[in-house]
């Protein structure tokens, strides 16, 4: 059936907002929506209702609401009868309603005229609903990136690659970085000086590739793989929950208040890298790990270390009476703790003497 409008669309101008390209008229919204409204962003006295196939069901207010950061104007509701109004956008020289569709038939009976407008803080005064709006404006800023790097639109048919982008993409990798990014093939690529901040990096795949000049700060790598990685000159501040760093060779980096949740350094190579204020687990696995002129500063020591090998390896203002390693397997553990843990790392991974 597609969208309520009324007016003349090219009468609108320039989105007012440059923070999701390719979004130039309610159309490209529009189509864009139909690719991003799922059951968390419908309202939640709605969401039994909601299907794929009556997508802007519970989706109106926070839907007009976003449509106004992008195109400005006001954003109207039309009372309903139940205490609800049903909300639309009005731009005076254009009028469109981006979720009448849930409507169905009786739709057609909805009046666009003179209907008293909706306040944006009363709105979000619900957190619900607050809520619902910011996940669907990440969304759609996801959404938005991702097409205008890969050319792509959910669901991707092709695995989103680095390598296949032209040069002047490439040479964009920090605003590559600077949205979410979930499933994107980064192997074998050679990516230096990148800075994240304050975002999710979740089920990419770094493995093989050279790693220099990193700065992270705040980000969640959610298992993303680094297996055989070369990582150099570079400084990670953030969470790594289930990434597997297996056979990288880390060199010259530091790990500042990072926590290491089912990480893997299995057969990992580290040297001169320290881990300041970090956070392991019993589930972190170091086994068959190479640690040279490494520091755990502030660190509890904890983790699968079968196999490890330790020189000049410093633990510096840890709480001895907390470390915890198994030198086991772990179906068959070996469990070492306290100052007896502490002596067999700095022994080198030779029992106390």
């Amino acid at each position: 059936m597609g969208y309520y409008s009324s007016g003349d669309m090219n009468k609108i101008g320039k989105p007012l907002s440059g923070s999701f390209p390719g979004i130039n008229t309610p159309d490209d919204l529009y189509e864009a929506l139909l690719k991003i409204w799922c059951a968390d962003t419908c309202a939640p006295r709605m969401r039994s209702e909601w299907s794929p196939e009556n997508k802007t069901k519970g989706q109106c207010s926070i839907t007009a609401f976003l449509a106004q950061d992008i195109f400005g104007g006001k954003v109207c509701g039309i009372p309903l009868g139940d205490g609800n109004v049903h909300c639309y956008n009005d731009l005076g020289v254009f009028v469109f309603d981006l979720t009448n569709e849930q409507f169905g038939e009786k739709a057609k009976a909805l009046k666009y005229e003179d209907n008293p407008v909706q306040s944006r803080e009363e709105h979000f005064a619900k957190q619900e609903k607050r809520q619902r709006y910011e996940l669907l404006r990440q969304r759609l800023r996801r959404y938005c990136h991702i097409k205008s790097f890969f050319g792509q639109e959910p669901p991707y048919e092709n695995k989103l690659s680095f390598a296949d982008l032209p040069p002047e993409k490439k040479a964009r990798i920090n605003e590559l970085f600077s949205e979410h990014l979930d499933e994107v093939d980064f192997s074998g690529q050679r990516l230096c000086g990148v800075e994240i901040l304050n975002n999710w990096v979740t089920y990419c795949d770094f493995s093989g590739a050279h790693i220099e000049g990193w700065n992270v700060c705040g980000v969640w790598f959610c298992r993303s793989i680094f297996k055989g990685a070369e990582i150099c000159g570079s400084k990670f501040s953030d969470q790594c929950d289930f990434v597997d760093f297996s056979e990288a060779r880390i060199t010259d980096t530091e790990f500042i208040d990072t926590e290491f949740m089912e990480a893997k350094f299995k057969n990992a190579a580290l040297k001169n890298t320290t881990f300041l204020w970090s956070d392991f687990y019993d589930s972190t696995d170091f086994s068959g790990c190479r640690f040279e002129n490494v520091i755990f500063d502030k660190t509890d020591i904890q983790g699968l270390f079968k196999g490890a090998v330790f020189s000049n390896v410093t633990l510096k203002e840890i709480r001895r009476e907390a470390a915890r390693i198994n030198i086991g397997t772990n179906e068959s553990p070996i469990i070492l703790k306290g100052e007896e843990a502490c002596r067999f790392i700095e022994n080198g991974g030779e029992p106390n003497t």
